[in-house]
């Protein structure tokens, strides 16, 4: 049995006018050369511990160029699944701040680091959506039956408990170390690959940290497919060390994609929608553990021609299967 809020947050119509509005104070900007893909990714905390990296573009930096990232995820969760061998329960907010660092080596490569900071606690978005049911009228599912501000995660196999985590919890996440070859690069259409390192530099007990190392592979391309319209796509699979999370359960190979669209229809202002999916990363039957579909949608406020504030959300598109709810902001300036 499987039971996971439906409600939504507000339309996207609403959320689309704002960044509309917002744009209006900003300066206008050259139309975008490239795609600039959401840097996030399943927020899911039995998840994001492993070295599924973010969405990225297919073109580098360029020889000497480097860029700077401060993306925030704030996600919220509450669900229970329980099967013939299986009793999970999931109430958590989790606030993750990436910063991330990229410099082009030159015309070929390019090298980033990216280090999260993690939070995990009771959280001020039970209250707020809470109300917005209340206010709309929507079903709340499991819910009332759960008191707001608290943290309570916990997981048993066959009559033994494999997670236990009733307190709040801070810290740094594990250090990735991740480097790209541009292997095609034309004003319409750039390839690159990439690989990543990801160590052991959180804290498995806190869920900041899987304790394990991990190593991603993947392709990154963009597709121009008009002159302000971008396709992109990022096709790859992470390959995990023995975790210290649900160690019993986990499994040490993963996939991974994405795909999206970037639009620009107004100057300062760019629309963007990404679709991602992975594997499990564990041997189970839950739907929160296993595999995953979200989308991803907002847009990008172009600040200056080296610099721009995106701001999406997350929503599952896979019931039950990643957080009901996750918000991105991400600043990012290259120099």
């Amino acid at each position: 049995m499987a039971s996971k809020d439906p409600g939504r947050l507000p339309s996207s119509g609403v959320f689309y006018g704002l960044l509309f509005l917002l744009s209006l104070f900003t300066q206008s900007s050259r139309a975008a050369d490239s795609a600039t893909p959401f840097n996030t990714s399943d927020q899911n905390p039995l998840f994001a511990i492993y070295g599924v990296p973010g969405t990225v573009s297919g073109r580098n930096l360029g020889a000497g160029r480097s860029e700077l990232q401060l993306s925030l995820n704030l996600s919220n969760t509450i669900i229970r699944e329980v099967n013939s061998n299986e009793s999970l329960l999931v109430d958590v907010e989790s606030y993750r701040l990436n910063l991330v660092y990229g410099y082009g080596l030159n015309a070929r490569w390019m090298l980033r680091f990216q280090l999260p900071l993690i939070h995990h606690g009771p959280g001020f978005m039970d209250d707020w959506i809470d109300n917005y049911h209340n206010l709309l009228g929507l079903p709340e599912d499991i819910r009332p039956f759960y008191p707001n501000d608290q943290i309570h995660l916990t997981y048993d196999y066959n009559g033994q408990r494999l997670l236990d985590i009733q307190e709040r919890s801070s810290g740094v996440g594990d250090l990735a170390l991740q480097l790209a070859y541009q292997a095609y690069a034309e004003p319409d259409f750039y390839l690159n690959y990439w690989i990543s390192l990801k160590l052991d530099t959180g804290d498995s007990t806190r869920l900041t940290g899987s304790g394990s190392n991990d190593l991603a592979l993947w392709l990154a391309l963009d597709n121009r497919m008009a002159r302000d319209s971008w396709l992109f796509l990022n096709l790859g699979m992470v390959f995990m060390e023995d975790s210290e999370v649900l160690s019993t359960r986990h499994q040490n190979l993963s996939y991974f994609a994405s795909t999206g669209m970037q639009f620009h229809p107004w100057q300062p202002l760019q629309l963007k929608f990404q679709l991602e999916a992975h594997g499990s990363a564990y041997d189970t039957a839950t739907d929160f553990l296993g595999s995953a579909i979200l989308l991803t949608f907002g847009g990008s406020i172009l600040l200056d021609p080296q610099s721009a504030l995106d701001i999406a959300i997350q929503e599952d598109l896979q019931t039950g299967a990643s957080p009901d709810v996750n918000f991105n902001i991400n600043w990012r300036r290259q120099f």
